[in-house]
């Protein structure tokens, strides 16, 4: 079992109802209860859950996107036990520019003070038992799914469930925020960015991390961050103390993880860009362009497209949305012509890997499923757009598969053919070198 609500004094009084913003109140230790609206939200293994949920509901119904996100963790059942049986990183706390005292013992705070630390995203492991702090609390969507699923890991944190674009926290009630490779896998990046701002304190710290310009497309990171997101979200409503961005791989583009140390100043007010009903289309783009990434994992192409053809309703209000919208429309055609255009509608060079790495998966896909044909014919239009660009791995990945696929066929000159010029952009493929050999 997490905390309950009893172990942490002063826990209830900043939780709020994400609809009314009214105060909640505890009738029994099995729900809450908005005091002005009336609306009960179920406590599940101590986790308030502040998600719409039938009553008789055991446990909330997960759509595509959230699948996806817990699925990994069973994988790592052995790293979260480590991790719960580890100590502080100190170095990790560095790189995000945590001083030693700041929130890393008791003695960093005046006594008798109480003091309010949330972590977006945490998982099942938060690093949130590394900081001292009166509250401690995860928001996470999938917080009442990690008890059940990984069993009883010791965490003495609070867990909320609920999400980041509606925290049902108060006003300028958080001390610090902690965001780790989390920001990127949120539904609306720019609501939830303005909802972290709200229950900031003034002069609350704001400490984050993420993949920057190279995230996959996928239903779990459906964002990039680059600059764009930066001048247009970041900057204007938050005080940058210290910023870097480090290079993690040397893939073609390479992959980046920007790490910053935000305060949040005393006025101006969060600026909006964009009006309730911009948010609302947001909203719904991204809930149709994930659960379309989504049925395309589970081979459920015409599904797939359906929600792709929905997601083009979308007019678009960041330049990034431009891939999005390209792969829509390539996925929704699934023709040569259209993924050419896909390609060349988008401008960001860093975007254009984005969306014909996408493209690579479904060629990928299209294999397992034995639709050989098909798939041959993606990757050589994949191959006639990443060329020029000079996409090295996607171009010997995509010749890999080919030889494969050319084989099954039993035109082994071919397969050799292609698995050669694997070779040529990726010297060190080893299964493309077994099979030359053979």
């Amino acid at each position: 079992m997490f905390l309950s609500l009893k172990s942490a004094p002063g826990w209830l009084d900043i939780l709020i109802c994400h609809q009314c913003k009214a105060k909640l109140l505890s009738p029994s230790e099995y729900e809450l209860l908005c005091s002005k609206c009336g609306l009960t939200f179920p406590l599940r293994n101590n986790i308030p859950v502040m998600i719409p949920v039938p009553k008789d509901s055991p446990q909330r119904q997960l759509f595509g996107k959230e699948t996806s996100e817990l699925a990994p963790w069973f994988e790592r059942r052995d790293e979260i036990d480590t991790y719960h049986r580890g100590k502080r990183d100190a170095a990790w706390c560095a790189r995000l520019f945590i001083r030693d005292d700041e929130f890393l013992s008791a003695s960093s705070h005046p006594q008798g003070e109480k003091t309010f630390f949330v972590e977006i995203g945490p998982g099942p492991i938060p690093r949130l038992t590394w900081f001292e702090a009166t509250i401690r609390v995860g928001i996470d969507a999938l917080a009442e799914h990690y008890d059940s699923a990984f069993g009883d890991p010791p965490c003495p944190i609070n867990f909320l469930s609920a999400h980041t674009e509606a925290i049902p926290l108060a006003n300028e009630s958080v001390d610090a925020l902690l965001c780790v490779n989390a920001l990127d896998h949120v539904g609306n990046m720019s609501l939830t960015l303005s909802e972290l701002w709200r229950i900031l304190k003034p002069n609350g710290l704001f400490f984050l991390g993420v993949l920057y310009d190279s995230s996959p497309l996928s239903c779990e990171e459906p964002h990039v961050v680059d600059r764009e997101f930066l001048e247009k979200e970041l900057y204007p409503n938050f005080i940058v103390e210290r910023e870097a961005l480090d290079s993690i791989s040397k893939e073609e583009p390479p992959l980046g993880w920007y790490r910053v140390r935000l305060r949040k100043g005393t006025a101006p007010a969060y600026i909006h860009r964009f009006t309730p009903t911009q948010h609302a289309r947001i909203d719904e783009f991204f809930h149709h362009f994930t659960e379309g990434m989504f049925l395309d994992t589970q081979g459920r192409s015409p599904e797939a497209r359906e929600s792709f053809q929905k997601a083009l309703r979308y007019p678009g209000y960041y330049a990034s949305d431009r891939y999005r919208l390209a792969y829509c429309a390539w996925r929704v055609a699934e023709t040569a012509p259209a993924l050419a255009q896909a390609v060349e509608r988008t401008r960001e060079r860093h975007l254009k890997h984005v969306l014909l790495e996408a493209a690579y998966k479904i060629g990928s896909s299209h294999k397992r499923q034995g639709a050989c044909d098909k798939s041959l014919a993606l990757f050589s239009n994949l191959l006639e757009l990443a060329k020029p660009l000079g996409f090295k791995q996607l171009c010997g990945g995509a010749h890999f598969h080919m030889g494969e696929m050319y084989l099954r066929k039993g035109e082994k000159e071919k397969a050799n053919n292609h698995f050669r010029k694997t070779l040529a952009s990726i010297p060190d493929h080893q299964k493309a070198k077994l099979y030359l050999k053979n």
